[in-house]
């Protein structure tokens, strides 16, 4: 019967035996009417076990159970309206009930996000370091909710910086916390002097050895000599990034292997470059090449390239501010649906 009440959202009646009016006999009980028809019953002597749907705007959170007294005709009708009505006010307290639970839900969630964006915030450079013959610039732009991209540039040697841009799979506290401890292994490794492939493969083997959540996080790496323009690159799952020479020609920079934290013992290729006076080279995340237009394109890489090629460039600022305005026109308006990180880096 209760199955049948909360099912089609409808009050039923079972008539009980006065031997039969303890609970325990109730699951034995096999007739049942609706309302309309047990009013036409004779009265029952041990009254009417009432199914009555716990229900409120659509929606019905269970069943109230009551034993009726063994009544019949227009004072059972009488009775029901009622009982109905004492129904309609336990459903709206469950209801208000499961808002206010949802509500507090929804703010410890949202004082999660805060949390970890303070986190990621934090961890991310105030300031891009001052290096004689080298200028640059980074765009970060949080999506609503809270990301794992992150970006980094800082000292590493003498006459040396290293340049990192990563993405975490995830998202939320996890993403922020996963970040933070990849952030420290990179600087920790970087001040080893260790070339860019061993760095990602140290950080590959620690992270897998602790990471019930199964996130992985893809990393693009840069170890630059500040005099020589010679740069140590290695790429784990990372979209790769693009480099623009003196005379405008466009080269990407070779794909890489795996993303870190998912395959052991996973090795990572060093390739060297070397960025020549007035080169640009641009690290980014999926968050550009993802941007999607009020007609559901994708920004796509093709676009950003044309950007690179096209725009007359003397400062790394006036990059990232070409990249920025072009998003915000292509978005149209569009709340943008991932992290957009951006880092730019031009040799003088």
């Amino acid at each position: 019967m209760l199955d049948l009440v909360v099912d089609r959202n409808i009050v039923l009646f079972s008539p009980v035996d006065s031997s039969h009016k303890s609970a325990i006999h109730w699951p034995n009980i096999k007739q049942i009417f609706r309302m309309k028809d047990a009013a036409r019953q004779p009265a029952p002597d041990g009254g009417w076990l009432v199914g009555i749907p716990l229900s409120e705007k659509g929606e019905t959170f269970g069943a109230m159970v009551l034993l009726e007294k063994p009544v019949t005709g227009s004072l059972l009708e009488k009775r029901m309206e009622l009982l109905s009505g004492i129904s309609r006010q336990a459903a709206t307290a469950i209801q208000n009930d499961l808002l206010r639970d949802k509500k507090l839900e929804n703010e410890k969630l949202q004082q999660e996000f805060r949390l970890a964006r303070d986190i990621q915030h934090a961890f991310l450079p105030r300031h891009l370091p001052q290096i004689k013959g080298w200028d640059m610039d980074s765009l970060w732009q949080p999506a609503r909710q809270v990301g794992g991209d992150f970006f980094d540039l800082f000292i590493s040697g003498p006459d040396t910086f290293c340049a990192v841009i990563a993405d975490v799979s995830d998202k939320g506290m996890p993403a922020a916390l996963y970040m933070t401890v990849t952030r420290t292994l990179i600087r920790s490794f970087a001040q080893d002097c260790l070339c860019a492939g061993e760095i990602l493969k140290k950080i590959n083997n620690l992270l897998l050895q602790d990471n019930p959540s199964g996130m992985f996080v893809t990393l693009v790496i840069l170890i630059a000599n500040t005099k020589t323009g010679a740069i140590q690159y290695a790429n784990a799952g990372h979209i790769p990034p693009v480099l623009r020479t003196p005379e405008g020609t466009i080269i990407e920079l070779p794909r890489g292997q795996m993303a870190l934290g998912v395959m052991e013992n996973q090795e990572y290729t060093d390739h060297l470059i070397t960025m020549e006076r007035n080169t640009f080279l641009t690290l980014f995340t999926d968050g550009v090449t993802d941007t999607l237009s009020p007609n559901g394109e994708n920004y796509d890489q093709k676009r950003l390239i044309r950007l690179l090629s096209n725009t007359r460039l003397n400062k790394a600022n006036a990059l990232i501010s070409a990249i920025e305005n072009d998003l915000i026109q292509f978005r149209d308006g569009l709340p943008s649906p991932d992290d957009i990180t951006v880092l730019t880096l031009h040799r003088t």
